[in-house]
């Protein structure tokens, strides 16, 4: 059996403006980014992370929204988000991850086979990483970062 890994393509962006309700229209550049099992070319994901057009205080583009390319993604979306903020919520309480916690969606990895769960695991560490190597702009359209390469870059940061 091939061992499992994600590959991230980044796509060309696009600029737009956001209208939230009740905030002010805000202009966005529009990062389509897709994610794949292993050498497949169908995506497990494809999502939007839309950045602001102007840098905060830090020299940073910071993430606007995230949404999903197609609606047939909705659910790994929510899955995939859910398991990033598990694992940068670690550190917190019971009480207080409770309260951003989706039951739906932690049923729903509760019931995934651990090939799976480990897939959108490995999504939601590539799409934390597409993200803030968008807001240093670290990041180039037609890229693309496969998560056993950025494991083992990140070891190799570890060791020095």
């Amino acid at each position: 059996m091939t061992e499992l890994d994600i590959r991230l393509e980044v796509g060309a962006p696009t600029d737009d403006t956001i209208e939230l309700e009740d905030e002010t229209p805000t202009e966005v550049r529009l990062w389509p980014i897709y994610f794949y099992r292993n050498e497949e070319s169908e995506p497990i994901l494809s999502v939007e992370i839309a950045l602001e057009q102007e840098e905060d205080e830090d020299g940073f583009f910071p993430a606007y929204t995230i949404s999903t390319l197609d609606e047939k993604f909705e659910d790994a979306l929510g899955i995939v988000l859910t398991l990033s903020e598990l694992e940068s919520g670690e550190d917190e309480d019971d009480e207080e991850m409770a309260e951003w916690i989706d039951e739906d969606q932690l049923a729903a990895i509760e019931n995934l086979s651990d090939t799976d769960r480990a897939m959108y695991e490995m999504t939601a560490g590539l799409l934390d990483y597409a993200q803030a190597a968008l807001e240093e702009q670290a990041l180039q359209a037609g890229a693309v970062i496969r998560y056993s390469e950025l494991l083992d870059e990140l070891e190799d940061d570890d060791e020095e």
